[in-house]
């Protein structure tokens, strides 16, 4: 996010773009699919929204009425599932929609890292294009230099918070990048939890195999609910996200992009192995704890008079 895109440039790779585009925009494509079409966005002309302010809807390409939709995590090329460190975080106090919650997701790769800054670039570039349409202007006349503009715009990722002394990282946690979760209205975002994998078979019932002959199995998931996106529910859990542009926004001198969550796949974390006791060579066994148990007792020892040192034989001893 720190260099411009030059205009001429954009243009050129603007076309090409849309010229390559993938027709099928109606379904969500990984960011490693999007990546190469970035420059093809279609920002719109800026309309009032109903908090009475300003926004800008961002589509894939000139005249196309399909959302920008994004698969977050591309686990077919092997990403790691993203992380959700904070769990579901509420508005701010006064908010006027406290059903609009958000999730802040971890990036775990450079390639989901390289896209995020790509797209704070071209954000940027549509930006310094169009300052009066969108009000970025100085308040004491005329547009805003480019650099100005910069510090207005929020970026799509954040970074650990560093200390007072600038010596380290507040919280050790990776940077992350954020999505709206709506928990209620006509676009509440979908949870699922995979419960398992099953086997992919064709129409005939044929085992589906990858090119190099093993066997493909795809997630067989529930329906959750959003208690299962706290802090301490997501503990360990990953997390696969399709986020879809909400468009532009502007608030309080500040501008950015946002996405809502249309859909998040909770993958539950992977239990931790069992202790490893050993005992007289054998793993000592894990039991449920409502369980009885019957304990072995080593056999008594006989009751001795200490007075007379006599062996009282008619005290019997058992085992257990």
């Amino acid at each position: 996010m720190t260099q411009n895109i030059a205009s001429d440039s954009t243009d050129i790779q603007i076309q090409n773009a849309i010229q390559h585009f993938p027709h099928d925009t109606k379904q969500a494509l990984s960011y490693r699919a999007y990546a190469p079409h970035l420059a093809s966005l279609h920002y719109q002309a800026p309309i009032k929204n109903k908090a009475n302010g300003k926004s800008v809807y961002v589509k894939p390409y000139e005249n196309c009425s399909d959302a920008v939709s994004i698969l977050f995590c591309d686990t077919d090329n092997g990403d790691k599932p993203l992380r959700a460190p904070f769990g579901l975080m509420n508005p701010p106090e006064g908010s006027n929609n406290m059903d609009r919650k958000t999730l802040a997701l971890t990036i775990e790769n450079d390639q989901l890292m390289n896209f995020l800054e790509t797209l704070d670039q071209r954000n940027l570039h549509e930006a310094y294009g169009h300052k009066e349409s969108w009000g970025l202007k100085d308040p004491k006349g005329g547009p805003l230099p480019d650099a100005i503009v910069n510090v207005f715009y929020k970026s799509l990722i954040d970074f650990p918070q560093e200390t007072p002394d600038k010596a380290a990282p507040a919280i050790p946690f990776k940077p992350t990048f954020r999505l709206k979760v709506a928990t209620a209205g006509d676009y509440q975002t979908n949870v699922f939890v995979k419960t398992g994998d099953v086997a992919l078979t064709d129409d005939f019932g044929n085992a589906v195999l990858t090119p190099t002959g093993a066997q493909v199995f795809v997630p067989v998931m529930r329906k959750g609910t959003f208690d299962e996106l706290t802090k301490t529910a997501l503990k360990g859990c990953g997390i696969i996200p399709i986020g879809k542009c909400s468009g532009m926004w502007f608030a309080g001198g500040k501008f950015g992009m946002s996405f809502q969550a249309t859909d998040i796949l909770i993958l539950p974390a992977t239990p931790r192995p069992q202790a490893s006791f050993m005992f007289n060579g054998h793993k000592a066994q894990l039991v449920n704890s409502d369980t009885p148990t019957t304990t072995a007792q080593p056999p008594q020892s006989p009751i001795v008079d200490e007075n007379s040192m006599h062996i009282d034989d008619e005290v019997q001893t058992f085992a257990g």
